[in-house]
Parts: structure tokens; C-alpha cells; sequence
């Protein structure tokens, strides 16, 4: 019997994929808040989620690149401007209404003229809040 790897497109970069094990969710942000139905108060958290993508082998300008664009969204978002909007699929779930937050490349390898970066961590964040 064979086994089938899939793997995950990345938002933002056409042409890359990562394996199921190379994406992350976190919670980016969490509000607690009470709701009172029926004399009854029930806790509740709303939350931000935060996705993080090890991707490998991004060229310099990739994350050139990613790296404008995340401070493009950073200053749409101040402006009350939406972001640059992408989808991510996360264990059988879509989250809408991602934009890319932030970017971490490792030291580059040069090979010839060209520089590739080993590991690059980009973090998307939804903008929305999810009952959690």
C-alpha cells in the first residue's frame, strides 16, 4: 500500500508548497468577555490566530519582496486600510481574511550569484475573531 504525502500552498508566493508539519496556528490575541442569557453568564474567548509557514529555499528577492509587504499591510492597517488579503487552509479549515504579518529569514547560502535562504518563517495573522 502506498502512502500519499500532500502538501500546502503557501498565500503570497505562487509555485511553493510545505508539508501539513511545516504550518502552525497560535492564538495572535485573545478577548475574554461574558454573555448573560437567561440569568445564565457564560465566559467566552475571542480570538486572532496567528499561522506560521517554515518555508525553504526562498531566493533574496522573495523575501525582499514578502518583507514590503508586510510593511505595506503594517501601514495599511494603521491607516485603517485593509491589508493585502490571502486565504489560509489549515487542517481542513479556511480561515479568510489572512494578510502577512511578518517575515524571518535564516542567513543566506550563496550559491554563484545567487543567495538562498535556507529557512524563512512567514507569519500570517487573520484579521477577524474566532469563538474558541
Amino acid at each position: 500500500m502506498s502512502i500519499q504525502i500532500s502538501f500546502l500552498e503557501v498565500p503570497n508566493l505562487v509555485d511553493r508548497v510545505v508539508r501539513p508539519q511545516q504550518i502552525q496556528r497560535a492564538e495572535a490575541d485573545s478577548v475574554a468577555f461574558s454573555l448573560n442569557r437567561n440569568k445564565e453568564i457564560t465566559q467566552y474567548n475571542a480570538v486572532k490566530y496567528q499561522f506560521t509557514y517554515q518555508v525553504e529555499g526562498l531566493n533574496s528577492d522573495e523575501v525582499f519582496s514578502l518583507q514590503n509587504l508586510v510593511e505595506q499591510n503594517l501601514q495599511n492597517l494603521l491607516f485603517d486600510v485593509p491589508p493585502s488579503f490571502v486565504t489560509v487552509a489549515y487542517s481542513g479549515l479556511i480561515y479568510e481574511n489572512c494578510f502577512l504579518r511578518r517575515v524571518n529569514p535564516t542567513g543566506p547560502i550563496i550559491v554563484g550569484d545567487l543567495q538562498i535562504i535556507e529557512q524563512t518563517e512567514l507569519v500570517f495573522e487573520t484579521t477577524q475573531r474566532y469563538l474558541a
